[in-house]
């Protein structure tokens, strides 16, 4: 790891999501990858990621199981959270947004919306 650089975590049963979101953000950054709400959390305890990406609709520990447990840890209250997700009930981007998520995007995702909204979150150009 480069000293200085961002370091992402990114939450998704689908390799393939992980891939492309590596892919759409680029290099100049540091990734972290996680299948499940539980290893999600347990890699944001151990290396304190920037940033989450993270799906909702997971086995193990959804997505938002995992960012409500997020949000009620002293140890990662303070890591922002960026919710990618296909599901489409209307009451999950509120929630989501209760428990503390800093942006609520849809899936099939949206390179530019994801790009800005990972550099919004950094304070990146």
């Amino acid at each position: 790891m480069t000293q200085g650089r961002k370091r992402l975590l990114l939450v998704d049963d689908a390799a393939t999501i992980r891939k492309l979101a590596r892919a759409v953000l680029g290099s100049e950054y540091d990734y972290y990858e996680a299948e499940n709400g539980d290893q999600g959390i347990a890699l944001c305890r151990a290396e304190q990621p920037d940033l989450i990406v993270m799906d909702l609709n997971m086995p193990v520990k959804d997505g938002l199981a995992a960012l409500a447990e997020l949000k009620a840890s002293a140890d990662t209250r303070r890591v922002p959270v960026i919710i990618l997700t296909s599901e489409s009930e209307a009451g999950l981007r509120p929630r989501c947004e209760a428990l503390g998520c800093v942006a609520f995007l849809r899936k099939p995702l949206d390179r530019v919306q994801l790009r800005n909204a990972v550099r919004s979150v950094l304070g990146a150009s």
